[in-house]
């Protein structure tokens, strides 16, 4: 998404076959999204700040992304990126320590908060690419989360860091 620009936007399980030799088969390209260069570098410094913790960019690109909060303060915005990206983080700061996938409760719990964070400040305005994004990203979440595959993170997601866009 980042490096290329466009996606998938319906990976399904009926949409993905994995072939006898491991290759990740992707069928059905009726919807699929680009994402302008601008949302791809605004996306990818999300990315990088939430890594190294800085809020303060993470708070600015959002904004100029187009992601605005009745109140327009960006603590709701903040929440969602944290449960998000904080497990992808975690894996990069500290290799080999992975506690392994979210419980169910976990997530619960999760969710709870955010719909608090939601019921108190709601986001008014979400970009439109994020819609597309934000639905990929809880399909293959829920299919991470049911299959456990063992995956390292860190050098999944730092082997996309170090590529330039």
């Amino acid at each position: 998404v980042l490096n290329g620009g466009l996606f998938h936007a319906d990976p399904h399980p009926g949409n993905i076959m994995i072939t006898p030799d491991n290759t990740l088969v992707l069928l059905d390209f009726g919807c699929a999204q680009a994402l302008t260069d601008d949302a791809r570098r605004g996306y990818f410094r999300v990315l990088q700040a939430c890594i190294v913790g800085d809020e303060t960019v993470i708070a600015d690109t959002l904004t100029a992304l187009g992601f605005v909060t009745r109140s327009g303060d960006p603590a709701t915005l903040l929440a969602f990126v944290s449960a998000v990206l904080d497990q992808v983080r975690d894996a990069i700061i500290n290799p080999g320590q992975q506690t392994g996938w979210p419980t169910a409760e976990d997530m619960m719990q999760q969710v709870s908060e955010l719909l608090g964070r939601l019921e108190h400040d709601p986001v008014d305005t979400l970009p439109g690419d994020f819609i597309m994004l934000a639905r990929v990203f809880g399909t293959l979440g829920g299919l991470f989360l049911h299959y456990q595959p063992n995956v390292d993170v860190a050098t999944l997601v730092l082997g996309y860091l170090t590529r330039p866009l």
